[in-house]
């Protein structure tokens, strides 16, 4: 475990303190909760390729992906069977600042649970 003593240079980690009760879990709430952090995370801000032929062929341009691409085929086959399609980016450069965004709102959840106890939630080191 790191502790901070002082001011830190040059670090890209931080910590957090949580304690559980022995044998305590998660309500089915506080995890439906954490599903939905997980999923707003990682789907929240994508956009939704639509079932226009027009968006979606600027949207095939734009990404180069031509009548001939095994894509292009899945794209509109997973359509016509009535799915959406999502599109995400991970940017490696947005990275960290990404993930402690993620544990700040998971902690966030647990902090609303019975069997858990946030100590130290400062991740702003």
């Amino acid at each position: 475990m790191k502790i901070r003593m002082d001011f830190v240079t040059n670090s890209s980690s931080s910590s957090f303190l949580l304690a559980r009760k022995n044998g305590g879990t998660i309500s089915q709430k506080g995890r439906d909760k954490l599903a939905d952090v997980m999923i707003k995370h990682f789907l929240g801000d994508m956009d939704i390729v639509s079932e226009s032929e027009e968006y979606l062929q600027a949207y095939m341009d734009d990404n180069g992906i031509g009548s001939g691409d095994r894509d292009y085929g899945m794209i509109k086959d997973t359509l016509a069977e009535g799915y959406e399609i999502l599109e995400g980016v991970v940017s490696w450069e947005e990275c960290e600042q990404s993930y402690a965004e993620l544990v700040d709102a998971m902690i966030g959840v647990l902090k609303q649970e019975e069997n858990y106890k946030i100590i130290n939630d400062d991740l702003s080191y």
